[in-house]
């Protein structure tokens, strides 16, 4: 795994990349199928997030992220993003414990705000999040 660090902060939460000791939390929402009946990523051993997650990240690779609660440093969901071209695919997935709380909305203005930082961008209103 490579150590890298914040990426960005938000009001309640950090966004990093994945650390070892973030794979329990994160197998914890992942594999409950009822939950994650519509995402691909899902029931996976230990052993088969580890060599998914925890390793160097980028933009043109995909990068898999941690969103983490600030006041008890638990992770309550996570991000993905990947830009292709001159589109960025972005995704979200938020622990059950932690839905309908604004946390997806935060993180995801967030990580727009960081992509835009790193690189100019133009928002197409068409793609934007209704929410």
């Amino acid at each position: 795994m490579v150590s890298m660090p914040l990426l960005f902060l938000v009001v309640k939460y950090n966004i990093r990349p994945f650390k070892e000791s973030d794979i329990d939390d994160f197998m914890e929402y992942r594999n409950d199928m009822e939950w994650m009946k519509c995402q691909g990523f899902k029931d996976l051993s230990k052993e088969e997030y580890e060599d998914s997650l925890l390793k160097e990240v980028s933009l043109e690779k995909g990068m898999q992220l941690v969103i983490i609660n600030k006041s008890d440093d638990r992770l309550i969901g996570d991000l993905y993003v990947r830009k292709e071209n001159e589109t960025f695919w972005i995704g979200y997935t938020i622990n059950p414990k932690y839905a309908k709380k604004g946390y997806a909305y935060e993180a995801i203005n967030g990580l727009i705000s960081w992509i835009k930082g790193k690189v100019n961008i133009q928002l197409r209103p068409e793609y934007l999040m209704k929410m």
